[in-house]
């Protein structure tokens, strides 16, 4: 493992930045989500995880802090279109609401999310630009 990806004595899971915590908050406030800090090894139905997408300096100036733009990735359970459809329509809602809280949510999608093996399932993606007090 690279000596970035970690500080010392400890593991990446172990320390999410304070953003990609505060999303992992929020996920855990969704029922039937299963928080990760990152992509699971193992898909499955209800997995959600925080995907870093850009960081930005507020107004442009470099003396202000940065803002972190999150995609959101939700899976959705396949294999059956009417279930996956009320899945997502029965998630979307209570998702975005729980995202609100810790940032501006730009938009949802419905998307493939593909997986190292050439495995694809549905999801939904959420972008969010967290905004810390």
């Amino acid at each position: 493992m690279s000596p970035l990806a970690t500080r010392p004595g400890t593991t990446a899971a172990a320390n999410p930045s304070p953003s990609r915590a505060a999303i992992l908050d929020a996920l855990a406030l969704v029922p039937g989500l299963i928080p990760t800090a990152t992509m699971p090894e193992t898909p499955m139905p209800g997995a959600a995880w925080p995907v870093w997408a850009e960081s930005r300096y507020r107004a442009g100036k470099l003396t202000r802090p940065l803002t972190h733009t999150y995609e959101v990735r939700v899976i959705l359970p396949s294999g059956w279109l009417p279930e996956t459809v009320d899945t997502a329509d029965g998630l979307l809602d209570a998702l975005c609401a729980a995202l609100s809280t810790v940032g501006i949510l730009d938009a949802a999608s419905p998307v493939q999310i593909v997986f190292g093996s050439n495995q694809s399932m549905p999801g939904i993606n959420a972008r969010l630009t967290v905004v810390l007090r």
